[in-house]
């Protein structure tokens, strides 16, 4: 982070809002923030406006730096760089919606890592501007569940008021589930190995019987 004056200012990158509010503070304090909002250069602001233009490209990131000093006017940069921002804000919320719509929880995560991964999209979705409803995000937690747990959604679909449907309301439900279909597959996997256990013994006393067939017969044939 760097300073201009009393303001710290972070280059600008994809930081557009913040920045943008801290270099016009900046730009004002030091009587050029007129260039950026005047119509035209004349001769009486063009020295300001030479002023501002470099003030801006000094605090921007190497990727920016030739849209600034491309440039005609300090303006011009100032619009510039505004409209990257608004293209790559479009486009940021196109692929955090399209990740949040196809959301599907992982084989190996636990819930409560699941719904946090589907929070924190909600979260960049609203901090690039974009509006997410607590009933969208809850929808798309449940959409991307396993197929176990599609008579619980039915369930929390069917019953559930618009109000009864926000994370805090559902985790409880979701985490309840988790527990009880881990004990299921515990109990599964104990069952397996004990049918495993009485598959091997009951081999095993086949074989017996079978060499003792075996052993009977020999004995007879020398006889």
């Amino acid at each position: 982070m760097t300073k201009l004056s009393s303001i710290e200012l972070e280059p600008l990158d994809d930081n557009w809002p913040i920045w943008s509010t801290r270099m016009e503070f900046a730009l004002d304090r030091k009587g050029l923030w007129n260039v950026i909002t005047a119509e035209r250069i004349t001769e009486e602001n063009a020295e300001k406006d030479r002023k501002a233009k470099a003030l801006i490209g000094q605090y921007v990131k190497d990727h920016l730096l030739f849209t600034v000093k491309r440039a005609a006017s300090a303006r011009e940069a100032w619009e510039a760089l505004k409209e990257l921002y608004v293209q790559r804000s479009v486009a940021r919320k196109q692929e955090l919606r399209i990740k949040l719509t196809n959301l599907r929880m992982l084989p190996e995560e636990d819930m409560a890592r699941y719904v946090g991964r589907a929070q924190q999209l909600s979260a960049d979705l609203q901090a690039s501007g974009a509006e997410v409803k607590e009933l969208e995000l809850v929808q798309s937690i449940l959409a991307g569940l396993p197929k176990e747990y599609e008579t619980l959604v039915q369930m929390i679909v069917d019953f559930a008021t618009d109000g009864d449907m926000t994370v805090l309301k559902v985790m409880p439900k979701l985490l309840n589930a988790e527990q009880r279909f881990a004990r299921g597959k515990g109990e599964d996997a104990t069952a397996m190995a004990a049918n495993q256990r009485v598959y091997k013994r009951d081999a095993r006393q086949r074989s017996m019987r079978h060499d003792n067939k075996e052993s009977r017969a020999g004995s007879s044939l020398d006889y």
